[in-house]
């Protein structure tokens, strides 16, 4: 009897035809990483011999299979998931084999040995276990599951990621295998995540909404392409033939902001989630099915810091307090009327007054909250051969930021300056940006025989963010009419707060309430305007034949095509903008045009008019990829052959000579400069081969030896290629030093080299030994054009090299005796000639010589590893406590991630607070110094039990539960996070003898950035539940 799923490849498609296809279609990059296959083979149980015939099916699917004369079957584009598998034949007794899993792009293998019916025996249920060793996998591959997450105490595919092996995880950012932070590609179901403009992944899920995580540090087949050093591959979960939901609760809120409790605050952390899925009412609970989640978080601190907020004590209206409780005030200021920006204040005592301020500590910094709202979902319609699924992601975020202190920033160059005493004591004023992200896809598969199936997508991704005044939003030119902006550097209640700005004037400090703020007053507006707006529209077809058990032949196209917006104006303020009475259109009364005041101000318009409104000029450059691809899966043998064409049209002009470039002033649009139009020339289309040839071999049924080669080649960030020509213009004209983008810029190239082996210990414990090489050229930096004209000036050039070297040990332990666990180590040398595009910016703008030596790159880190162990008891264990088992279903979860110090170039000691100086003097080699090491304990206990038949798992979330404070970065003149050794100095100690304990604690305050170390403590409770 037939399998009435399967549909048999001579009835319906000639093979014939199927090559035909394949040699038309070769091309192509495969829909990445949503699907699997099983394979295996079906015996007689008493004899050994193979059973033809025998029907494979996935129960409460239209998946399934019929054995081969051989007994081998196979069954296709298997979404991934864990699954139940039947097996059937007449005169045999049915065996079903509960959590078979079914990962991206692997191959799961699952025997079956049927028993005769004349044994009398009823159906016979097997529990698959996950294999130790995957044997067709050729390269580094880690997959952590939905059960996995769910138990480990992070959140997110990021955090998942983070722990594993190969990856250097510093703050938010990921570097994997020596890479630069935007060589990672992220899909999540399929659709490319990664914003072009700046190479690296944006959008997030909630946790509860991921089915698994595969991770590939490099070595991944040519199907995948936009990245160099590693491949994320984030599936969701679907609906299933039972109606479910769940949800989650998590919250701090039971801890104070102000007061410590058990060493640590409440950060108020807030997390909302509910899903839904199941089948669609109507239909058969077969064929329509869906997945419907969403999560809303309120975090009061986005990103805690292990140091402390320093909360000046006040009194009602904003005053500090001296020791005494009295109000420190300005003598004169008896009215905050009648004074503005160019107004000077009366003249005050400050003797002692430093001295005097008094301080308390908060856990959570100030205005910096985020609020999200995020979805997802999916509908899956399964008519046997044809199969649809729709679906999607989202994400809504209003976030406040810290302007001083902001991630990313040159902490080695630009640690303390005005933007700082914007954050601590202007918070109200913090930035706000806004973030829309969205992803959908719709894709159809055909399913043309049981051994072959074709599928097309179409899919939409847009990441758009507006940054701007709390308090104008997109009415920027208003500034000038900011409440307070009469008042200059008044405190929040027009009282005259006394703004203690740090500054070395002679044999003490003064206090300037006009410039560098320490605390500035409500006036005090954000100085830039920014919007952005970056989208794609992209289509991906593929076709998958197993031409026999042993090849699978892969082969597809994608295409996409960009689109991005840009507005940007930066360094306006009140004294700026007064004169314009906050009305662009009132400008030209003042003599002057509305274009050159925009022009005053501006950077990089794009797509949009110098107002701000949508222009047709929007387009980013078009993508395309196309590849073939043969698996080849023998007994003893399995080799992944692939050669992938990558296609990159910038759709942009480019400059024909970049050190002779020649302006004009179109009066007819308001004396606007721009480029001269001999300048431009038609850019080069980019298009790049690279073979990627994997392999994997048993030398026994425990020892699987693996091996990787390949070419990789990525576009650079577009917004190192991309400028408006205007900007481009007024640069030339400005005189001062500036950087320029290059329309010319080509791909950067990969040479990667991969070697290791995997082994089982035992029945429960396995272990992966990889070595890695690879070599990198053609990375992006910054030039001097000393010889350009008008005038010198910076440009981004494909000039850096790096090289990578490394080994990595993975242990895993299957659930042994509760037990289970994982443990990695990895030892890397990453080494370049520079860290990122702008390593080179102060060698280019003091028109010095440009580095070709390798050194350790920033992001160096020479050791790094992760130890997990969790604990879980069963149902029944423990003793009967007030008549249930207590002890039953609890679960224990630690995690230890550890760390050698970043890498970093000693300096003599100067102070990183008063500023003064250039640059710092070196007084080692470069990245010859190491930071700290760095140890963090995370933990999750939790205990699951029923109530009226609704699942609860309560649980208590700890985060780096000794409250290690760990340095993310340091001061290179000490090797510390929060000490740059001026104190200790001569100067330094004329300042203390000066200002005493008060005076040392402020500007030791201003040295802890609240981004050079890593979280503090926290204390998280949660409860989920399953219906």
């Amino acid at each position: 009897m037939a399998c009435p799923t399967c549909i048999p490849m001579e009835a319906n498609m000639p093979r014939k035809f199927l090559c035909l296809a394949v040699a038309l279609l070769w091309p192509v990059l495969l829909y990445a990483g949503t699907t699997g296959k099983i394979a295996g083979v079906v015996k007689d149980k008493e004899t050994g011999e193979p059973l033809p015939g025998a029907n494979v099916i996935i129960v409460g699917t239209t998946y399934g299979a019929s054995a081969n004369l051989d007994g081998e079957y196979v069954i296709l584009n298997l979404p991934v998931g864990a699954y139940s598998l039947k097996a059937s034949l007449i005169g045999y007794t049915d065996v079903l084999i509960q959590n078979v899993r079914v990962s991206a792009d692997l191959t799961t293998e699952a025997n079956f040995d049927l028993p005769s019916t004349t044994l009398a025996l009823g159906e016979i249920v097997v529990i698959a276990e996950r294999p130790l060793v995957n044997k067709g996998a050729t390269n580094s591959v880690r997959i952590t599951t939905a059960e996995d997450i769910k138990n480990l105490p992070v959140r997110g595919f990021r955090d998942v990621v983070g722990i594993e092996a190969g990856v250097v995880k510093v703050g938010e950012r990921l570097y994997i295998r020596g890479g630069r932070r935007e060589e990672i590609a992220t899909y999540i179901d399929g659709v490319y995540q990664n914003n072009p403009l700046t190479g690296r992944a944006s959008g997030d899920l909630a946790n509860n909404a991921i089915e698994e995580v595969n991770y590939q540090a490099g070595g991944f087949n040519a199907e995948y392409g936009f990245a160099n050093s590693g491949v994320i591959l984030t599936t969701t979960k679907t609906g299933g033939s039972k109606y479910n939901i769940s949800g989650e609760i998590i919250t701090d809120t039971w801890l104070s902001q102000t007061d410590k409790h058990l060493g640590t605050y409440s950060y108020g952390h807030n997390v909302y989630n509910l899903s839904i899925s199941g089948p669609v009412p109507g239909f058969s609970e077969k064929r329509v099915k869906f997945y419907l989640g969403g999560e809303r978080r309120f975090l009061e601190d986005a990103t805690p810091s292990g140091f402390a907020f320093q909360r000046l004590v006040t009194d009602a209206n904003g005053n500090p307090l001296d020791a005494n409780g009295n109000p420190i005030t300005i003598a004169d200021a008896a009215s905050a009327t009648g004074y503005n920006l160019d107004d000077a204040f009366p003249q005050y005592d400050t003797d002692g007054l430093l001295k005097e301020y008094q301080f308390d500590e908060q856990g959570p910094w100030p205005d910096r909250a985020s609020s999200q709202w995020l979805w997802n979902g999916n509908l899956s319609i399964d008519f046997k051969s044809l199969q649809f699924k729709l679906g999607g992601n989202s994400q809504r975020e209003e976030l406040r930021l810290l302007t001083g202190y902001a991630p990313g920033a040159d902490y080695q160059n630009n640690l303390a300056g005005t933007g700082v005493g914007f954050s601590l004591w202007n918070s109200q004023n913090n930035p706000r940006q806004r973030n829309y992200r969205d992803s959908y896809f719709a894709k159809a598969t055909h399913t043309v025989s049981s051994k072959a199936f074709y599928t097309f997508q179409a899919n939409y991704f847009r990441d758009d963010f507006v940054r701007s005044s709390i308090v104008f939003g997109d009415n920027f030119w208003n500034v000038g009419d900011a409440p307070g902006s009469d008042i200059g550097q008044y405190g929040p209640q027009g009282d005259g707060l006394v703004n203690p700005y740090i500054t070395q004037t002679g044999s003490r400090p003064r206090l300037d309430p006009r410039s560098g703020n320490l605390f500035a007053s409500l006036g005090t507006q954000p100085g830039d305007y920014w919007k952005q707006d970056w989208s794609f529209w992209g289509a991906k077809g593929d076709l998958t034949w197993q031409v026999s058990r042993e090849h699978e032949l892969k082969t597809g196209f994608e295409y996409r095509y960009n689109t991005y917006r840009q507005y940007y104006i930066g360094g306006y303020g009140a004294a700026d903008l007064h004169t314009l009475a906050g009305n662009l259109a009132q400008v030209g009364q003042g003599g002057i045009t509305a274009a050159q005041a925009y022009q005053f101000r501006f950077a990089d318009p794009f797509g949009y008019d110098i107002f701000g409104n949508e222009a047709d000029d929007s387009e980013l450059g078009r993508n395309a990829a196309k590849h073939p691809k043969d698996k080849i899966e023998l007994k003893d043998l399995v080799l992944n052959l692939g050669l992938r064409w990558d296609y990159f049209d910038p759709a942009y002009d480019g400059i024909a000579d970049v050190e002779r470039v020649t302006t004009v002033t179109n009066t007819a649009a308001g004396s606007i400069t721009d480029l001269a139009e001999e300048n431009f020339t038609d850019n080069e289309k980019r298009s790049s081969f690279s073979p990627r040839v994997g392999v994997s071999f048993p030398v026994s049924d425990r020892t699987v030896f693996h091996g990787q080669y390949g070419k990789f080649v990525q576009t650079p960030e577009l917004q190192r290629l991309y400028v408006s020509t205007i900007q481009y213009a007024w640069n030339l004209q400005s005189g001062n030093f500036f950087t320029n983008e290059n329309p010319n810029l080509a791909p950067i190239r990969t040479t990667a080299y991969e070697v290791g082996f995997r082994h089982q210990l035992g029945d429960n414990a396995a272990v992966d030994v990889t070595a890695y090489y690879k070599e990198i050229r053609d990375y992006v930096r910054l030039r001097n054009l000393d010889f350009a004209q008008p005038i010198p000036y910076a440009l981004y050039t494909n000039e850096d090299y790096g090289t990578v070297k490394g080994t990595s040990v993975t242990f895993t332990l299957r659930r042994t005796n509760r037990f289970s666990g994982t443990a990695n180590y990895t030892l890397q040398y990453a080494a370049g000639t520079g860290s990122d595009a702008n390593t080179f910016y102060n060698i280019a703008w003091q028109q010095g010589r440009d580095p070709t030596f390798v050194a350790p790159l920033d992001f160096d880190q020479r050791h790094t590893g992760s130890v997990n162990v969790d604990f879980r008891t069963n149902k029944e264990d423990g003793p009967m406590i007030l008549g249930g088992k207590l002890l039953g279903n609890v679960g224990l979860n630690l995690l230890l991630t550890f760390g050698s110090g970043l890498s970093y170039t000693p300096v003599r000691v100067q102070t990183e607070v008063f500023g003064g100086t250039s640059g710092y003097f070196p007084i080692g080699q470069v990245g010859s110094a190491t930071g700290p090491w760095t140890y963090q304990l995370d933990m999750k206990f939790d205990k699951t039990f029923t109530l009226s038949g609704l699942d609860l798992t309560a649980y208590l979330w700890a985060i780096n539960l000794t409250n290690a404070l760990n340095a993310s970065w340091v001061y290179p003149g000490t090797g510390e996070p929060d000490n740059d050794g001026y104190l200790d100095t001569v100067a330094g100690q004329n300042f203390v003898n000066q200002w005493g304990a008060n005076g040392v604690a402020l500007y030791q305050f201003l040295l802890r950035n609240p981004f050079m170390v890593g979280p503090p403590r926290q204390l998280r409770l949660g409860l989920q539940f399953n219906l």
